[in-house]
């Protein structure tokens, strides 16, 4: 398919296997096709590896500007800058997740919008206990859960009136993009606790990526130089490629940490 043989291009020399760029590309088309309900795709694998381009394909994929949540926006228990209020008391601000916070990064009123969650791992980490820390990540999937099972979420926003309160939220037309930083087997384990009863289904959306292997890591690294170039204003078309001898002396330091 088109989608498929962008995947690919986008993904080449980064070592990924065809079996995962199959399956990313599928839920991409999925999560792309449904309108109704938001789409959904898990991105697992360690930092700086195929799983940092991979998210951000899927944010290209979905299209138009994404919606960023960074760590700190998910440290927090009950995720008050997702769903705008803290134990029902409003923040005064609208939720992340809400119509209206949303609504601005779209082309038109159906275009789909991803929404990229840079690291889930990060939910709870303002708590000392790592129970507690689990727990919360449990809840952040189980809160995806809902709104890929729902189509919606309640969530705190500002009316005509100025005043933040308590709303219905549809999710259609959202794809969630969801980042853990860490190994596929680390992520299950939190879907084995109580909070993420329910959100188990979402291991199928799954995709794992392991450790750069060397050539792969200083493509990984040539890659990420013409991304900073491009993103202070160089043109694109004007691209760092390493020489063969340099690449060999790259991959060979990489191979001695």
């Amino acid at each position: 398919s088109y989608q498929l043989a962008q995947v690919h291009e986008a993904l080449e020399g980064y070592g990924v296997a065809d079996t995962a760029m199959r399956h990313f590309a599928k839920l991409i088309t999925d999560a792309t096709t449904s309108s109704s309900k938001p789409g959904v795709i898990l991105i697992a694998g360690p930092r700086n590896s195929a799983a940092d381009r991979m998210t951000e394909l899927a944010a290209t994929l979905v299209g138009g500007e994404p919606v960023r949540f960074l760590g700190e926006d998910v440290r927090e228990a009950g995720f008050p800058q997702l769903l705008g209020h803290r134990g029902g008391n409003p923040t005064g601000a609208d939720a992340g997740l809400s119509a209206s916070f949303v609504d601005d990064k779209r082309k038109t009123p159906v275009s789909q919008v991803a929404l990229v969650f840079e690291d889930i791992a990060e939910a709870g980490k303002s708590l000392e206990n790592e129970e507690a820390r689990r727990g919360v990540q449990a809840d952040l999937l189980s809160l995806v859960a809902e709104a890929v099972r729902t189509g919606k979420l309640n969530v705190y926003a500002k009316t005509d009136g100025g005043f933040a309160e308590l709303q219905e939220s549809p999710q259609q037309n959202r794809v969630f993009v969801l980042r853990y930083v860490g190994a596929g087997d680390e992520l299950r384990e939190i879907f084995t606790h109580g909070h993420a009863k329910g959100a188990e289904f979402l291991l199928s959306h799954l995709v794992e990526l392991p450790k750069l292997g060397d050539d792969a890591a200083v493509h990984h690294l040539q890659e990420r130089i013409n991304q900073e170039l491009h993103a202070v204003g160089v043109a694109v078309k004007t691209r760092v490629h390493f020489s063969d001898e340099m690449a060999v002396d790259l991959a060979d330091a990489m191979a001695q940490h």
